[in-house]
């Protein structure tokens, strides 16, 4: 990751697209090796995302913050893996496979088009939550007989 010099959409994007690509064929494959090959690559594709997607906020949080920002990547991922199966279902209850293969197609281009559009760099990462975070930290007040510090 280091060697990507804070550019890590170089890896997401792609690999968001060939998931993308491989689940959208995955509905119109004709025999099971077909459907194993797809699906295994769809899976290593979306896997190479994992390290990218944790690098950026990992290494512009505070080294306070780190383990909340992590646990919200992981909350985030765990809310997906729980709510999707469920979407899945009522998809394919209501229309059908096609549709429940095109909400997973969405999914991956939602994801490769954040990467496209969230910060790369570390500063540029800080810069845009900065405005955020400064909202919500506590304004020093002043009590009779004290000061601020």
């Amino acid at each position: 990751m280091d060697r990507l010099g804070g550019r890590h959409r170089l890896i997401v994007f792609p690999a968001m697209t060939v998931c993308a690509v491989c689940i959208l064929f995955l509905n119109r494959v004709t025999s099971l090796t077909e459907f194993v090959a797809l699906l295994s690559l769809a899976t290593a594709s979306a896997t190479l995302c994992y390290m990218p997607i944790f690098a950026i906020p990992m290494r512009t949080l505070p080294a306070g913050l780190v383990g909340t920002g992590s646990g919200m990547i992981n909350f985030g991922g765990q809310a997906a893996g729980f709510v999707t199966p469920m979407v899945m279902g009522a998809l394919v209850d209501r229309y059908s496979y096609t549709a429940a293969f095109a909400f997973l197609v969405v999914g991956a281009v939602l994801a490769g088009a954040f990467a496209l559009g969230t910060p790369q760099r570390p500063h540029a990462f800080s810069a845009a939550i900065s405005p955020h975070a400064s909202q919500r930290q506590p304004k020093p007040t002043t009590t009779a007989g004290s000061e601020i510090r």
